[in-house]
């Protein structure tokens, strides 16, 4: 899973792409357990067939507010830098499933 640090790398790696990515939202400089352990069950899939992204926001931030991301972690699939659907403010395991799901849909 590789970060995305900036608004700008979230526009070049998820606006500007004709693939498929998916992008999960965490919280900026503040310790969330939900998170936490979103991030450590989506980088324990090996070899991803969508690619992850995690991008840790401050709340204001261009993603989350042109997305309506009110509640974190949330997962969200992209196609063609369109918002195809997301997961919002679950347990991990769910999530993982959700993911699942999206590569069956998308592949």
């Amino acid at each position: 899973m590789k970060t995305l640090k900036t608004t700008q790398d979230y526009i070049n790696k998820v606006e500007n792409n004709t693939q498929i990515v998916a992008v999960v939202f965490t919280q900026f400089n503040a310790h969330c357990n939900r998170c936490a352990k979103a991030i450590e069950v989506l980088k324990s899939i090996k070899k991803p067939a969508i690619p992850i992204f995690e991008f840790s926001a401050p709340q204001d931030a261009y993603p989350l507010n042109q997305l309506e991301i009110n509640t974190v972690p949330t997962l969200v699939i992209f196609k063609n830098g369109k918002q195809q659907a997301e997961i919002s403010g679950v347990d991990p395991g769910r999530m993982q499933k959700f993911y699942n799901e999206m590569i069956h849909v998308n592949y």
